[in-house]
């Protein structure tokens, strides 16, 4: 997991679509020791905390929910 929260918003999604994933969960402090702490838009963690999601991801969890629960959603899902 910590290549897909750590790579770039559009890397990311290659790795979650390599990897099969459905839905990926962050948790607000999720990778801080790693130099993705607080709004760091070229990490796709950061850019989640930002609120900036990317298009191949929905967001499933209510606002101001954590964790923050996302389901990849466009070419190739199984949903």
């Amino acid at each position: 997991m910590v290549d897909l929260f750590l790579s770039p918003p559009a890397s990311a999604e290659a790795v979650a679509r390599r990897w099969g994933v459905d839905y990926v969960a962050l948790c607000p402090d999720g990778f801080d020791e790693l130099g993705a702490k607080g709004p760091v838009p070229d990490l796709l963690a950061g850019a989640l905390r930002a609120g900036q999601v990317p298009g191949w991801l929905a967001q499933v969890s209510a606002p101001g929910e954590a964790p923050r629960v996302y389901r990849l959603v466009g070419r190739g899902t199984r949903h």
